[in-house]
């Protein structure tokens, strides 16, 4: 595999249009939030557009592989040589090669169901072959696990004795499978489901295209082996913010201190993305342990 990670000399402009962009989309995702949060939200990120310092744009390609892999592949799933493989040459690492989810069978296509051993309620599958035989065929490339680029931006503000410093890191371009959503969003028999999913299966007085019908032995319910779990990876968190309290010299002067600052931190603050899993950071995790917000102060003297 070949890697080439670099730094765009135009990157200023595309890291300002990336901020802007992702302005909007914070603002969409705090629109349920409190006053306060939003109002920290877009000041603080309107500040920061200006001092964005770093933006990378990640490219690779596998090149060649090993001559055996191949044929262990095939040896190892029954004579399939890419089942689960994510490996692909003249494409990018980490891809997602799976049965493509066209939503869910509806009444009115009932005759047309039948024809591939499902009814109104199943999750529709597309099949790319026409061949009305949905298996490993009709697999295609539904995007990537490794983000396509990814960066920070940084900035200290002083006004008076008064400091504020905000980190942001983000990233995107690619695509996490939420396996966590396949015992949710789908009908089980061990388990507990989401609310949501109560509310939104498919039933013939209430037709959608969300989830399926609440079936036992219902192909491809779960979502496993097609892309109905794959959610946007993009994302744009508060890493820290702290603010602290200089107090003047002729305060501190009595004691013969040179300087003595009060401070308050928060890391990870809050996090605009699209994914509902735990931690977007965590990648493909049933049930990782998402990144803890930490609350910290504390007095800094100098003598």
């Amino acid at each position: 595999v070949s890697f080439f990670q670099h730094e765009r000399l135009i990157h200023l402009i595309v890291t300002v249009t990336f901020a802007i962009l992702e302005i909007l989309s914070l603002l969409m995702t705090l629109i349920n939030a409190d006053l306060f949060t939003l109002l920290l939200a877009v000041v603080v990120l309107i500040l920061l557009i200006p001092y964005i310092r770093h933006y990378y744009i990640l490219e690779n390609e596998v090149q060649k592989m090993y001559k055996q892999y191949d044929a262990i592949c095939k040896e190892l799933y029954d004579g399939k040589q890419d089942v689960n493989k994510t490996l692909f040459v003249g494409r990018p690492i980490g891809q997602f090669y799976l049965l493509k989810s066209e939503g869910i069978w509806q009444t009115n296509e009932a005759a047309e169901a039948a024809k591939y051993n499902a009814q109104p309620g199943d999750r529709k599958i597309l099949d790319a072959k026409k061949d009305y035989v949905i298996n490993g065929e009709d697999r295609d490339f539904c995007g990537v696990s490794t983000p396509k680029y990814y960066g920070s931006f940084t900035n200290t503000f002083s006004y008076k004795g008064i400091d504020l410093t905000a980190f942001f890191t983000f990233a995107g371009g690619h695509k996490i499978n939420n396996s966590l959503n396949r015992y949710l969003n789908s009908f089980n028999v061990w388990g507990n489901m989401s609310e949501n999913y109560y509310k939104y299966y498919w039933r013939q007085d209430r037709p959608n295209n969300k989830y399926p019908a609440p079936r036992v032995g219902s192909a491809y319910a779960n979502g496993d082996g097609t892309d109905a779990n794959l959610q946007k990876g993009d994302y744009l968190r508060l890493r820290n913010l702290e603010i602290g309290y200089s107090l003047p010299k002729n305060v501190i002067r009595n004691i013969k201190a040179s300087n003595i600052r009060v401070y308050f931190s928060v890391q990870n603050l809050f996090t605009a993305t699209e994914f509902t899993g735990f931690d977007v950071e965590s990648s493909d995790n049933t049930n990782p342990y998402p990144n803890a917000r930490s609350f910290i102060g504390g007095i800094s003297l100098n003598f």
